[in-house]
């Protein structure tokens, strides 16, 4: 096979792509070259072919290689389209909490645009991830009954049609809603970003997944009439059960951009459920709401959120969607005012920022809960 021949037919990815993507991103499991413009996502006739060219890269071949020809490669991807046999899937490793890391799967979408940026913050903090397609994940759940951290990022899946993250909820009631309620029954973690916010709200795990596909909150469109894209101040809860929002600080600062962004319960007994079960999780930092604090660069609610909500749980806390990008922030010098601030900060650049706190917290909750493995003995 020639560097420029596809190797993955559904979306047209050659052997060059994947073999630089390899050598750029360094991904640690096969599963991960999938990020390279959805690479094994469509029929799954690839993935055999994806991990050997995966491994050799590991391997430090100097010329990685496929020993077919495209005609052949066609038709056998055709056979095997036509055999009617199960079709090849990714399996991510599962954490034991001895020497692998908490495996975080990461679902994404036609129009998701910010699944790479919520993988490097799993992967700061601590975690590996896998970037699954929902079509993937529909026709082979698996991964999610492996899956130590799971992640809805945020974009404009589906275009926002009919209403943001619509769709991707829909889809999601109609074949991944069990699962789903499975991995929290387990324990597993889970954060919707902005549209993944909005699809967790519209498919009814937020605010409480055992009322689901039930919906009683929304995010609606703010109030401004128009997309908003800054940076806020956000407040945490102090008596939350979410733990995701752990050890943060009283006041610090994250993007948003978003255009239905404003938190509205369906009725008043929903926002009084949420406050006397502590699943409002944070707030915009105003000055007639939650108290800015003396860090708040940016008070103010961007988008009229009812009580200046902008992130709830679940009743178990694990489970959290939030408007703003933390993952935005899992740098120091991500911050427009790091240039501007004390010279002792600036000098201590490596401190968490709060924005990856929160995956931090995340993944630090995830080995905490999870049994140790026990290290065999040496021979």
């Amino acid at each position: 096979m020639q560097a420029d021949d596809h190797v993955c037919l559904c979306f047209h990815v050659s052997k060059r792509k994947i073999v630089n993507f390899c050598l750029r991103e360094r991904p640690e499991h096969a599963s991960q070259v999938s990020d390279c413009l959805s690479a094994g996502t469509g029929c799954g006739w690839c993935i055999p072919f994806l991990k050997a060219l995966h491994s050799q890269v590991q391997a430090g071949k100097p010329e990685p290689d496929l020993p077919v020809s495209p005609e052949e490669y066609a038709n056998r991807r055709a056979t095997y389209r036509g055999s009617g046999q199960p079709k090849n899937t990714f399996q991510p490793p599962r954490y034991h909490g001895l020497a692998m890391k908490p495996q975080a799967l990461i679902l994404r979408a036609a129009g998701t645009n910010c699944d790479r940026e919520l993988a490097h913050a799993f992967e700061l903090a601590g975690a590996s991830s896998v970037t699954i397609h929902l079509n993937h994940l529909i026709e082979d759940p698996k991964p999610l009954e492996q899956a130590d951290l799971i992640g809805f990022p945020g974009g404009f899946s589906y275009g926002d049609d009919i209403a943001a993250g619509r769709i991707f909820a829909n889809r999601l009631r109609h074949k991944l809603l069990d699962p789903l309620r499975a991995a929290i029954a387990r324990g597993v973690p889970i954060i919707g970003v902005c549209n993944g916010f909005q699809v967790l709200v519209k498919l009814g795990l937020l605010p409480d997944p055992a009322a689901a596909p039930r919906q009683t909150v929304t995010l609606a469109d703010n109030t401004s009439g128009r997309f908003i894209d800054q940076w806020v101040s956000l407040t945490p809860a102090a008596d939350s059960v979410c733990i995701w929002t752990r050890g943060l600080p009283v006041t610090f600062d994250v993007p948003i951009a978003h255009g239905e962004g404003r938190f509205v319960p369906a009725n008043d007994q929903v926002l009084a459920d949420l406050h006397q079960r502590h699943q409002i999780a944070l707030r915009y930092a105003t000055n007639s709401g939650a108290d800015p604090g003396a860090g708040a660069n940016f008070p103010g609610n961007p988008n009229g959120s009812v009580d200046d909500i902008a992130g709830i749980c679940d009743p178990s806390g694990l489970v959290l969607g939030l408007m703003p990008h933390p993952e935005r922030h899992a740098h120091a010098t991500q911050h427009p005012h790091w240039t501007r601030r004390p010279a002792e900060e600036i000098a201590n650049l490596s401190q968490t920022p709060a924005g990856l706190q929160f995956f931090v917290n995340a993944v630090e909750h995830v080995k905490a809960s999870t049994p140790q493995a026990v290290a065999p003995a040496p021979l």
